[in-house]
């Protein structure tokens, strides 16, 4: 499974052994869009920050989400098969 982590507290976001720090609005209701292809997954949140990453050691069927120190709920998804 893939696994995406959402650290509100330091303001930052991790990929695999990817990070980006400071990034303002975590704190509040944001949009994630996520594009996967085989092993590569980029992520950007609120059209502004992305981060991405080649997770070959993470090939799987699941997307799972994380927060850490902090409550997140998802209000909607959409999933497109491309």
């Amino acid at each position: 499974a893939y696994k995406l982590d959402f650290l509100p507290k330091g303001n930052s976001i991790r990929l695999g052994n990817t990070s980006k720090m400071d990034i303002i609005g975590l704190d509040k209701e944001f949009t994630v869009d996520i594009v996967m292809h085989n092993d590569i997954i980029d992520v950007c949140i609120n059209n502004w920050n992305c981060i991405t990453n080649r997770c070959p050691e993470q090939i799987g069927t699941e997307l799972v989400f994380y927060g850490q120190n902090g409550d997140f709920s998802i209000t909607e998804m959409k999933v497109d098969e491309l």
